[in-house]
């Protein structure tokens, strides 16, 4: 989706607050990029149904 064609509905979510802005952080970014890669995989299944749970 190219920003224009979306920006609209992005702005939209964020007025209604189903989205947050957050500042941004590329340790986060790398956290979450790795986290998803490991699921992408199937490693770590165990580890992910365990956070989920509690």
């Amino acid at each position: 989706m190219r920003w224009e064609q979306g920006r609209a509905t992005i702005e939209a979510m964020l007025a209604a607050g189903e989205l947050q802005r957050v500042p941004p952080s590329r340790d986060h970014a790398d956290r979450l990029l790795g986290q998803a890669g490991r699921l992408a995989t199937g490693e770590n299944e165990s580890h992910s149904h365990q956070s989920e749970s509690g």
